[in-house]
């Protein structure tokens, strides 16, 4: 590619980011610029598909593999996902930067919302709000007046939003009747079915933290390691570790901060290190785990936050499997928890005081 490093930060934004917004990218022009060749980079290497309107960009991105840790992690409830596709649905007919009250929004979810429901009831509102804080964090609006606490406590009050207009590419276009695809095993064949080896590897080095040996296409990832490791190492300045059982991604400079650091510097990930890394078993029952977990808390309290150690066990430690299950640095079998043997490659540098979550 002739104009590599000229589109190299294009390329690192556009992995980074949701959207690159014409008003706030530094590499909006020089994507305009040269279009054509992000687009061919992200279609052979990725098998992404890129994006642009008049004042924002993005790839498609979307995971190979459905799991529930690859949701929305403020979501917590199906509602929430209900939710959210008639928010979507609702900004269809709006046009970029037409205010909206949240009782239209409201008014509009309720007659269409696939089952009865209580819409004064206080979880309901909370929903609503999550939801509505997600749409303005991503940039779909952007809230111009009123307070959701006052909304949640009383559903009379108003808040003035502003559609961006962005709700449009918010969504993948699936060129498919979706009821056809009925089975997770549908699915899955047809989220690869246009795309070669080469893409899929990429792809799943990146959009998982670890890919381990019952990845379909760990053979051919490490028989290909040299060429897969100059790949991301001349676009992103990422090293990739491959061992027999697991292989991830990890930065060789700050400055590219496509993927995740792990662990990165707080206190939840410093703490989900040390204590799966001295469990002596590889599997626990729920209870089991949360005894050892309560013996480890009064040891190392030292190394807790503030904020941290002031939580219930039971809730931290959720918080911990939550998060080493998005990792895949446990995995859930037979109602047992499973502790994976990679957290023991990670080092950690536990520093008293480390940024609360």
């Amino acid at each position: 590619m002739n104009n590599f490093e000229k589109i190299q930060s294009v390329l690192i934004e556009l992995l980074k980011e949701e959207y690159i917004l014409r008003d706030s990218s530094k590499n909006w022009y020089r994507l305009k610029e040269y279009r054509d060749e992000v687009y061919k980079y992200f279609r052979d290497y990725f098998g992404y598909e890129l994006i642009v309107s008049n004042n924002m960009a993005k790839i498609q991105k979307f995971s190979l593999v459905g799991e529930k840790t690859k949701g929305i992690e403020t979501f917590s409830s199906n509602e929430e996902y209900a939710i959210l596709a008639l928010c979507l649905d609702f900004l269809e007919d709006k046009y970029e930067g037409e205010t909206i009250l949240i009782s239209e929004l409201l008014e509009y979810i309720v007659s269409n919302y696939p089952i009865e429901q209580d819409w004064k009831e206080r979880s309901i509102n909370l929903s609503l709000v999550k939801v509505l804080r997600y749409c303005v964090e991503k940039d779909l609006l952007k809230k111009l007046d009123g307070s959701e606490t006052d909304f949640i406590n009383e559903t009379e009050e108003e808040i003035l939003y502003e559609n961006t207009g962005f709700s449009k590419y918010f969504m993948n276009n699936l060129p498919y009747n979706i009821s056809e695809l009925d089975t997770l095993e549908k699915i899955e064949s047809y989220n690869i079915k246009d795309l070669n080896k080469d893409q899929i590897v990429r792809r799943s080095l990146m959009e998982n933290f670890i890919v381990n040996s019952d990845f379909p296409y760990y053979p051919y990832l490490l028989e290909n390691k040299d060429r897969f490791s100059l790949d991301f190492e001349h676009l992103l300045d990422m090293r990739l570790i491959c061992f027999k059982e697991f292989s991830y991604l990890i930065k060789q400079e700050e400055s590219s901060n496509v993927s995740k650091s792990f662990p990165g510097n707080n206190n939840l990930e410093k703490i989900l290190v040390l204590f799966l890394s001295i469990l002596k078993k590889k599997d626990y029952e729920k209870q089991e785990i949360l005894e050892e977990f309560e013996k480890f808390k009064f040891e190392y309290n030292s190394v807790f936050t503030k904020g941290n150690l002031g939580k219930e066990s039971k809730v931290f430690l959720d918080e911990i499997l939550l998060h080493s299950k998005r990792l895949n640095l446990i995995k859930l079998e037979d109602n047992k928890i499973i502790v994976r043997d990679f957290v023991n490659h990670f080092e950690i540098d536990l520093v008293k005081g480390d940024e609360d979550e």
